[in-house]
């Protein structure tokens, strides 16, 4: 009696091991199935939005701006505070007669010193470069001109304030220097603009460029500031 006991309990165990392997054995079958149409909905969607190498040189060829020539340009100095810099041949320096392709004019003694081009359609090129006996260009003894500048900014150059220096100028020796730059937004009364700030001793100067929105403005004022010497 007891064999027989001992046979059916084998019987039903090796049933019951055969039904636990057969699922398992099904199982992993679904799951591998699983991971493959994973896989391969993986490859399609790799597929759909990969972009052919002649699409991006296509659209890099179309997109570059060609790199302003300033072989010709002639020279400014300002005579009161010793910066100079250079600009376009045709422009014209002082008062200019119209149609007017573009000018360089000095103002109130020489405190300001001021750039344009033709802007009958758009607001570039126009740079300013200034620093007037007040406060807010003067930096106290005990002060850098970054803390300086965080604390006298106001409106919306305050609002884009950096936290550091983020652009070096160049002297008249060669040498370079830190200043700050400012990027501000267009509003609907303004141009978008470049703020940059430097010190000379303890007297800051301000310039500024309007209308930076698109690669032929910013190529154009990147190309006067590797120029420019303080």
């Amino acid at each position: 009696m007891n064999n027989k006991k001992n046979s059916i309990f084998t019987i039903a165990l090796a049933v019951l091991l055969a039904l636990v392997a057969a699922g398992g054995v099904y199982a992993y079958s679904r799951e591998k199935k699983s991971i493959e149409n994973y896989k391969k909905q993986i490859e399609e969607l790799k597929n759909k939005t990969a972009t052919p190498a002649a699409i991006v040189t296509q659209t890099a060829t179309k997109t570059a701006t060609p790199a302003v020539d300033t072989s010709d340009w002639k020279s400014y100095t300002n005579d009161k505070y010793g910066y100079s810099f250079r600009y376009p041949a045709d422009y014209t320096v002082g008062n200019c007669p119209k149609p007017c392709k573009g000018q360089v004019n000095t103002l109130e003694g020489g405190d300001n010193t001021f750039m344009s081009g033709d802007t009958s359609e758009k607001g570039w090129p126009s740079i300013s470069i200034t620093h007037y006996d007040t406060d807010f260009y003067n930096i106290p003894e005990n002060q850098s001109l970054l803390d300086h500048l965080k604390e006298k900014a106001f409106g919306d150059t305050k609002d884009n304030m950096v936290n550091d220096y983020n652009i070096k100028l160049t002297k008249q020796d060669g040498s370079e220097t830190d200043g700050i730059k400012i990027s501000v937004p267009a509003s609907p009364q303004a141009y978008s603009r470049w703020e940059i700030y430097y010190a000379v001793g303890q007297k800051m100067f301000q310039i500024v460029m309007l209308d930076v929105k698109t690669s032929d403005a910013q190529n154009f004022y990147n190309a006067w500031l590797k120029e420019f010497r303080i």
